[in-house]
């Protein structure tokens, strides 16, 4: 589900030009996105910034005047974020570190932010890194488990959304370094899982499953169990009961932790104490009504053996250059477990209908990373090499399926002129590609079949198609 949300942060200007450009901005989000089903939400708002009252009931107007009907349902924090003043909206949003746990109830409330600032601010305990130890890794864990046991606990508890799913560039704050990676996502930059994705992973309803998405009963052991990892093992699980092995041999079979910060969730983690580390297997069983029902293994790494490329998904691409596919990258020893603490560097290479979108010389972070791959311009295969010193290379092989943009019509016998392009136009305006004379006065324009578009006027660098749809079109300068 989405929360749609205007941009802006922390700036607002009382002027008409940055007001006027303000509403037209909610207004063009609406129209873009309103036949998306997975918008449940609409944020009308300027994110942490004292806006006046006055704008914030003109934007919330505009936006139902932009999407009228019983479906359309707006939300911001009120001005400057004190929440016991009148809301415009038909939800009030607000985050943790705000105190929104104790707001009194007017209206529907979603819990915006919550996990991370509270534990530190700019040097929270829940910003770590992937590559990082177990023991921070699981501290991110304990704060978020803390803070989501407290938003379920309170009588008015709908939704929430913890910050960040992701891991992104550092924001410019007093104390808070600009070029810093801001590392409080339960997946890294690449996409790969911390130990957290697996904790809200286990908050779902085991009785739910869904054919082709990863659903159902799961139990994930949050330990890589190697050298420095703690003995105390913890397991995320949505079963009713989960037993550990130790090298094949049972360690014990356990209920959810009930204890502190577990008692508003819906499925606690699962706690045993192995008294000292070595080397070796963990396998955790999860069960449910006394029958198995996931499994989860975690070895302690050997030496590296071998590169293995892994793809997001298997489904075909679509060709014409318009798709593309994250490929993980793992450092593995010769029992396919991922050496974590490997930095290797790994070469890339690609052949056939694609390309690889991005350096093609990485440096592995804890043993891992990632690499996007582009579609060809049509239908075939593509193959995928990862190599590193000393190492097995890995071959992947994805293919491109039909071309998703049917592809233009020669424009040669319809067009007359020169420097003839491709352009897509977004709605009414749209930029001039590069190798256009600037000195240029006229262009002729024409829609993908070739049919000239009447009223086209360039200015500057910029061509007005009026009343013309958004698509793709022809330009060929006179």
């Amino acid at each position: 589900l989405v929360e749609n949300a205007m941009s802006g942060w922390q700036a607002f200007y009382d002027t008409d030009l940055f007001k006027n450009n303000t509403y037209k901005e909610v207004k063009d989000l609406i129209r873009r996105d309103r036949n998306h089903p997975c918008v449940a939400i609409w944020e009308t708002q300027l994110n942490e910034t004292s806006y006046t009252s006055a704008w914030a009931q003109a934007v919330n107007t505009l936006a139902k005047q932009e999407f009228a009907g019983a479906q359309m349902f707006t939300c911001g924090t009120t001005t400057g974020m004190v929440f016991n003043a009148t809301a415009v909206w038909d939800v009030v949003i607000g985050a943790e570190q705000a105190n929104i746990r104790g707001y009194t109830p007017t209206q529907p409330i979603i819990i915006c932010e919550y996990g991370s600032w509270n534990y530190g601010g700019v040097s929270s305990t829940s910003d770590v890194t992937r590559q990082s130890a177990d023991a921070p890794l699981l501290v991110q864990c304990d704060n978020i488990q803390q803070s989501l046991n407290s938003d379920r606990a309170v009588s008015w508890y709908s939704a929430d959304a913890y910050w960040v799913y992701g891991d992104y560039a550092g924001y410019v704050v007093s104390g808070y370094p600009a070029s810093r990676l801001n590392g409080c996502g339960i997946v890294d930059y690449y996409r790969i899982p911390k130990f957290s994705y697996y904790f809200f992973q286990s908050q779902r309803d085991p009785a739910i499953v869904i054919s082709g998405v990863n659903s159902g009963p799961m139990v994930k052991i949050a330990n890589r169990w190697t050298t420095g990892s703690p003995a105390t093992v913890r397991v995320f699980s949505n079963c009713t009961q989960v037993s550990l092995y130790r090298d094949n041999t049972l360690v014990a079979t356990r209920s959810p932790d009930n204890g502190a910060n577990t008692a508003s969730l819906l499925h606690p983690p699962f706690t045993f104490s192995l008294g000292s580390y070595s080397s070796g297997t963990l396998r955790a069983v999860g069960t449910i009504g006394g029958a198995e029902k996931a499994w989860d293994t975690v070895r302690t790494p050997g030496a590296a053996a071998a590169v293995r490329l892994r793809p997001e998904s298997a489904d075909p691409l679509d060709a014409g250059g318009s798709d593309a596919r994250l490929v993980w990258i793992d450092i593995i020893d010769a029992n396919g477990t991922v050496v974590d603490g490997s930095s290797a560097q790994v070469t890339l290479g690609a052949s056939g209908a694609g390309s690889i979108a991005g350096p093609t010389t990485v440096s592995m972070k804890g043993g891992q990373l990632a690499t996007w791959v582009r579609s060809g311009s049509s239908a075939g295969s593509l193959t995928l090499t990862a190599q590193s010193a000393g190492l097995t290379i890995s071959t992947l092989t994805l293919n491109n399926g039909a071309t998703a943009i049917a592809a233009p019509r020669a424009p040669g016998r319809f067009i007359t002129g020169r420097n003839v392009a491709l352009l897509t136009c977004a709605g009414r305006w749209a930029f001039l590609p590069v190798g256009f004379a600037q000195k240029a006065k006229s262009f002729s324009v024409f829609d993908i079949s070739g049919k000239l578009v009447r009223n086209a006027v360039a200015r500057n660098q910029g061509v007005l198609i009026s009343g013309q749809s958004a698509g793709v079109y022809i330009f060929s300068e006179k």
